[in-house]
């Protein structure tokens, strides 16, 4: 098993954004080289269940690469890279919510897409950075789009401690100060029953998607 694990050190796991299930290996390794220019003889993607893919890089650089962009969209689907470890497949399922967040309680030094993504944890994978947010014109809010398994697994509150600046010391534990951060849902877009993958901002009327709006969180 050890030896196993040593030759998964440069992979990902790559998830489907939306409904889609006829992808295949064939199509990561597209998106790779297209994408990210990883050549298909320095990769190997194998299907190990039918929502995602195991990617194995033969060389660190290329998974270096992917993990600076994590996001593609190739052919309007969109795939999310996260590094490979034991648990990365143990109780994933399929990304079929999009929903709109907006976290409030971030001061501005930290107001961060890394801090955002760690503060949701494995509960959704980040999506877009709203302009104005991303721009830094608004920072009493991070709003975000981001797919999720299940909206409901969404945390409503989470604390975040930031190293107070000047106090840390090698002899000393830092000083942290903590934050209430608040994390609103304001919009689902359930893909359950898409046979395509309309993503946020789709002019479709052709029915394959539901929206609909959550209250009170």
């Amino acid at each position: 098993m050890e030896q196993l694990e040593r030759r998964l050190q440069f992979s990902m796991v790559a998830y489907v954004g939306g409904a889609r299930r006829d992808l295949s290996s064939e199509f990561v390794l597209e998106a790779l080289s297209a994408k990210a220019g990883v050549s298909r003889e320095w990769v190997s993607v194998i299907l190990p269940r039918p929502e995602d893919f195991l990617v194995v890089f033969g060389r660190e650089e290329h998974r270096n690469r992917v993990t600076a962009i994590p996001v593609f969209e190739h052919n309007g689907v969109r795939l999310f890279f996260r590094p490979w470890n034991r648990q990365a497949q143990e109780v994933h399922s399929m990304l079929r919510f999009k929903v709109t967040l907006e976290i409030e309680g971030i001061p501005p030094h930290a107001s961060d897409r890394e801090v955002v993504e760690c503060l949701l944890g494995s509960s959704c994978m980040v999506d877009t950075v709203v302009p104005e947010t991303h721009s830094r014109a608004v920072l009493s809010s991070f709003k975000v789009s981001a797919w999720t398994a299940n909206p409901k697994a969404i945390p409503a509150i989470r604390w975040l401690a930031v190293p107070e600046p000047g106090m840390c010391s090698p002899l000393v534990e830092p000083t942290l100060l903590q934050y209430k951060v608040l994390i609103h849902l304001d919009e689902v877009w359930d893909f359950s029953n898409a046979s395509e993958p309309w993503f946020l901002g789709s002019s479709s009327s052709s029915g394959q998607s539901c929206w609909r709006k959550l209250h009170g969180k």
